[in-house]
């Protein structure tokens, strides 16, 4: 009983913070958009689509918190320099209170090549709303002591309380990385929310949004036998939340098949020293010009007990079409 009621307190805490702090990903590199917009066009290829479902905490009531996630960017090249434009598509659902946030965003990253330097710089604007159904939820003042249980019909006393909300959203990110003799460095950093916009159910409400900094990198090395190992770091906080995630996948290219790549990794997620949170092996496959990811969230904190280690279940869909376009164009010139 003790971790059954840590857990629902987790789990209450957490619907909380999550009106308040954005959708996040376990495989974090799967969606460069949502980790940063300078990171729009990072890629081999003439465009590309991802899409993203994340579902978890299904052991609360039966009723998870889903996450679903599309994007799409494309870049062209703009003079000797590259410009890289997209969108992406958020919605994250928690079908118990009927709770939906949505997110459409467009996203303009401008690509620098400086002595074999890539610089980036990027900027995503766009429109969030969010909605909810106070009709299913109770209020401390609906409790009738005498029945032991909450009466909706008594007037919950909340005038204040709105059920939908809309409000302008600007981020903004830098990122810069280098190709080296058998291996790659990137490493960016994104700022969320620099408008500070009102994210709040309550009419009357003075404080926006805190603004949320990303600092994340990876090193993509070349290894003996058509192997390769991407190691990769992230960490992001926001007022006293932070969220760090460390690991690696490893990748083997596969010759002479529709399969063109396998890989498996690990990552860690915690709290910066705060709070262990969870193991996530990842495995996946690379098919033709579909990199498809699967990942699951394994609970390695307190509340391990309570949840039976259950955790997140996320897939990653990843289309990148080969580009036949040349980057730079020169015509030659006889000499006589």
């Amino acid at each position: 009983m003790k971790y059954s009621h840590l857990l629902l307190i987790y789990f209450l805490l957490y619907c909380v913070a999550v009106q308040a702090q954005d959708v996040h990903l376990s495989q974090f590199y799967s969606n460069r958009q949502n980790l940063n917009p300078a990171m729009a066009g990072n890629y081999d290829g003439r465009y590309q689509v991802a899409l993203n479902y994340r579902s978890q905490w299904a052991q609360i009531g039966s009723v998870p918190i889903t996450t679903s996630m599309i994007s799409y960017d494309q870049k062209v090249p703009f003079y000797s320099d590259e410009i890289a434009v997209g969108g992406t598509i958020v919605r994250d659902e928690f079908q118990g209170f009927n709770n939906v946030y949505s997110k459409y965003l467009l996203t303009a990253a401008y690509v620098k090549t400086i002595n074999f330097h890539e610089l980036r710089a990027g900027v995503q604007f766009g429109l969030a709303t969010r909605s909810t159904d106070l009709s299913r939820q109770t209020f401390p003042n609906q409790w009738v002591r005498s029945a032991g249980i909450f009466d909706q019909n008594v007037d919950n006393r909340e005038d204040g309380l709105q059920q939908n909300q809309n409000f302008v959203d600007v981020n903004v990110g830098f990122a810069w990385s280098k190709t080296f003799a058998n291996f790659k460095s990137t490493a960016g950093i994104s700022f969320f929310h620099v408008n500070k916009p009102k994210d709040s159910y309550f009419k009357d409400a003075v404080e926006g949004l805190k603004m949320r900094p990303v600092i994340h990198g990876e090193v993509e090395v070349d290894l003996q036998k058509g192997f390769r190992l991407i190691p990769r770091a992230m960490h992001m906080w926001t007022t006293k939340n932070e969220n760090t995630m460390l690991g690696a996948n490893l990748h083997k290219d596969i010759q002479n098949l529709p399969i063109q790549e396998l890989y498996a990794g690990l990552l860690y997620r915690d709290g910066f020293g705060r709070n262990g949170d969870a193991l996530i092996p990842i495995i996946g496959v690379k098919y033709k010009t579909v990199d498809i990811g699967f990942s699951y969230d394994i609970n390695v904190s307190e509340l391990s007990s309570g949840s039976n280690q259950k955790g997140t279940v996320e897939f990653s869909l990843v289309y990148t079409p080969p580009s036949f376009t040349p980057r730079k164009l020169a015509i030659p010139c006889d000499r006589f």
